[in-house]
């Protein structure tokens, strides 16, 4: 896509390799990690290391400038069947590929800060933007709990900005 003129790239720490449930949330993107039995910790991040590998077989084979390329990607996700990160919310059981354990989410500023520089890592280079994947999992948690509305959204917004404060 870059060689065709694409310079957008759109990427997930969340976009995995790996079928059932996953390759559905994650966009399918790519297949080795699942065709060789990698663990969620490995398809964690896959399509991040994978268009990271792109960008650097390009920008080394002069077809394009880093600078050329706008990047994006993703956080809020945590590892499926990891322990949940802080301030995280349960968004369902990791059902795909035998795995047995709860799918976390979190907006915690020490979560996302841990992410953004996870992510830097797994480009190997530092992304244009970074968007908080699905934050609203956190407001249907409080909805679940009977928070009322207008506290539930104050709360997510405040969380919102000290994750990105940090």
């Amino acid at each position: 896509a870059i060689r065709a003129g694409v310079n957008l790239i759109d990427t997930s720490s969340h976009y995995s390799a790996g079928g059932g449930s996953e390759g559905r949330q994650g966009g399918g993107q790519g297949g080795a990690a699942a065709a060789s039995g990698a663990g969620a910790a490995d398809r964690h991040g896959a399509s991040e290391r994978f268009v990271g590998r792109a960008i650097a077989e390009v920008v080394a084979a002069g077809e394009v400038e880093r600078e050329g390329l706008v990047l994006c990607t993703k956080v809020g996700h945590a590892v499926i069947g990891a322990p949940p990160p802080p301030g995280a919310v349960s968004i369902g059981p990791q059902q795909s590929q035998g795995g047995a354990g709860e799918v976390w989410h979190s907006i915690h500023p020490d979560f996302v800060d841990a992410e953004v520089r996870a992510c830097k890592e797994r480009l190997g280079t530092a992304p244009d933007f970074v968007l908080l994947h699905n934050p609203e999992y956190f407001l249907s948690s409080q909805l679940q709990q009977r928070a009322p509305i207008a506290e539930a959204w104050d709360e997510m917004y405040a969380r919102l900005a000290d994750a990105f404060e940090k």
